[in-house]
């Protein structure tokens, strides 16, 4: 995780998410998170697994800021930033392939100052048909 690290006794933690609309998956994303910086109550309801990232830390009024949003069709304006997320995404066991993918949007969540998630949200292709 390149946009924050963990202090001195916090830990590093990863969803994986798929988002879909019945049985079609519009996207794929990872979540990169710190428990400690959440409440109690929201670390477990996390852990949990079964409500969204967002869902659960709303009560925060977080803040999400795009930090990176590059089109497939365009990655060659984008030059190593386009390869470095590409090249990120191959390494991703259980994804789809990157040439699935039209949109990669790097972004972080932020409540009072402080990163709470580094999200890297990748949809798919089928969107745009």
């Amino acid at each position: 995780m390149d946009r924050y690290s963990p202090r001195a006794g916090e830990t590093l933690r990863r969803r994986r998410v798929w988002l879909r609309w019945g049985n079609r998956v519009l996207s794929e994303a990872e979540n990169w998170y710190v428990p400690e910086r959440l409440p109690p109550a929201m670390r477990d309801a996390i852990a949990d697994g079964v409500r969204p990232y967002g869902a659960v830390v709303a009560s925060l009024r977080p803040q999400r800021i795009t930090t990176v949003a590059l089109r497939a069709d365009k990655a060659g304006e984008n030059g190593a930033q386009a390869e470095a997320v590409l090249a990120q995404l191959a390494r991703i066991e259980g994804f789809s392939p990157p040439e699935a993918f039209m949109l990669h949007i790097h972004a972080v969540m932020m409540a009072s100052g402080i990163v709470l998630a580094d999200l890297r949200e990748h949809y798919r292709r089928e969107l745009l048909r």
